[in-house]
């Protein structure tokens, strides 16, 4: 129960999640398995996660400071521990930090704790030349060793390994902001720095380098100066976590954006699809927008109500096993973009079955049979020969009538979501129920690459 604030894969592989409110579950072997510890315990979010060299696994609370686990590998129900609060360490720890000599780091909120395994205790760390003035938020090391200190309002401080002294940056030296929420390294050794601030037009990111600070913010391309995390990707794009605008990507020197002013129809995109000519074609609600067609000179295409008589609430498209482009919109059915003939082409045989129906979502297996979604159960059409073939409901075998999503696997088997129902595999007429835990209402259905359904 309760959101994840903390994720670590341990050195065996095994992932733990710290939840929001307490709590801590282990993924091993495909399954998730609460560790419970007595009601007394654990109570508060759980802030960091991490393994130390010896293997153990150590958790931090904001209100019941730390846990020590010392077996972690061994099954639930052994696992050893040990509580650490108050006295020389802190009930409030925000993060937590093991180095590359093996160091083991706590951020709470009355100072930096450097753990002394010999006794087993926790001691203040204010070596000297760094400032204790200002809170610690984050602490992170990059790969010459260097340690960086991010704190609230007091702008970063760097401990330069190499040279055994501190250096402070804050936004009289270009800093985006003075209150640091989060520090990472990319592959090229420049350190991202991210800002929270109290006014929203302040913050943002810094990004610091042997040329100098660099702020990337709401004026100069990204949507969100408040910032919780920032990671690099295995293609070296930077992937950061805001508060209010979700993932910004940054791709080089800037984030990459299409809005209408670069050739959109509309600026809100509701669907992404790419077809087999690699074309890419984005649904909004001002109609559609194709983008690098091979067919045509023009980079951007548009269609909309008024150009092409197609509806401008666009939501999903689909591509057949004849290259024809289905598409689902808001308030019209589904349409159809014949490849042969370049043109768009009403399906009122389709949408007289489905149009009083509340339509949710749709698919196209790999047999070229179309399946719609309704909040009244789920239509099949045969695309080969362009009829209806039949609706499914609860009464026919599905779990629930109110459709919520629709996923063809590798196998041809469809995945139907019901709204506060569950899940049903559908395969050669054979309905089969997965009972999932309460009323549970699946919004999207995946396949990995090892065949697992997500």
């Amino acid at each position: 129960e309760g959101g994840v604030r903390a994720i670590l894969e341990d050195s065996t592989g095994n992932i733990w999640l710290g939840h929001l409110g307490g709590g801590l579950t282990k993924f091993s072997d495909g399954e998730f398995e609460a560790v419970n510890l007595p009601d007394t315990l654990l109570n508060n979010d759980v802030t960091s996660i991490t393994q130390d060299t010896d293997g153990r696994l150590w958790l931090t609370t904001w209100g019941d400071g730390a846990y020590v686990f010392y077996n972690p590998n061994d099954k639930i129900s052994n696992l050893k521990f040990e509580h650490f609060k108050g006295k020389h360490l802190s009930d409030r720890i925000i993060n937590s930090l093991v180095t590359s000599a093996g160091d083991m780091f706590f951020i709470t909120d009355i100072g930096v704790k450097k753990y002394n395994k010999s006794e087993n205790n926790f001691k203040n760390y204010v070596p000297e030349g760094l400032s204790t003035f200002f809170l610690t938020t984050i602490m992170f090391e990059d790969s010459k060793r260097n340690l960086w200190f991010g704190t609230h309002n007091g702008g970063l401080i760097k401990y330069i390994y190499s040279k055994d002294t501190f250096r402070i940056y804050d936004d009289k030296d270009g800093l985006a902001s003075n209150w640091v929420s989060t520090i990472t390294e990319d592959r090229n050794g420049n350190i991202w720095i991210g800002h929270w601030a109290r006014e929203k037009n302040n913050g943002g990111i810094s990004r610091i380098n042997e040329e100098g600070i660099k702020v990337f913010n709401t004026s100069n391309g990204m949507h969100d100066n408040w910032i919780y995390c920032i990671k690099e990707d295995k293609e070296g794009n930077i992937l950061i976590g805001t508060v209010e605008n979700g993932l910004e990507i940054f791709k080089g020197e800037q984030f990459v954006s299409f809005t209408t002013e670069n050739g959109l129809i509309n600026d809100q995109v509701w669907a992404i699809f790419q077809d087999n000519d690699n074309s890419l074609w984005f649904g909004t609600n001002g109609g559609i927008t194709v983008y690098n067609n091979v067919d045509t000179n023009k980079i951007f295409i548009h269609y909309n109500q008024s150009n092409n008589y197609i509806s401008n609430q666009i939501r999903a498209f689909k591509q057949d096993n004849n290259n024809n482009i289905w598409i689902f919109t808001a308030d019209q059915g589904v349409l159809k973009y014949d490849n042969s003939i370049k043109s768009f082409v009403s399906q009122a045989a389709i949408n007289n079955y489905i149009i009083r129906h509340g339509t949710t979502v749709f698919e196209v297996d790999k047999e070229n049979q179309l399946w719609i979604g309704s909040t009244q159960g789920l239509f099949q059409f045969d695309l080969n020969e362009t009829r209806y073939i039949g609706r499914h409901s609860q009464e026919k075998g599905l779990a629930g009538s109110d459709i919520s999503a629709l996923y063809v696997d590798s196998k041809n088997s469809l995945w139907v979501g019901s709204r506060n129902a569950g899940l049903t595999r559908m395969k050669d007429n054979d309905y089969k129920i997965y009972n999932l835990p309460e009323r549970i209402t699946p919004t999207c259905i995946v396949e990995d690459k090892e065949n697992k359904i997500w």
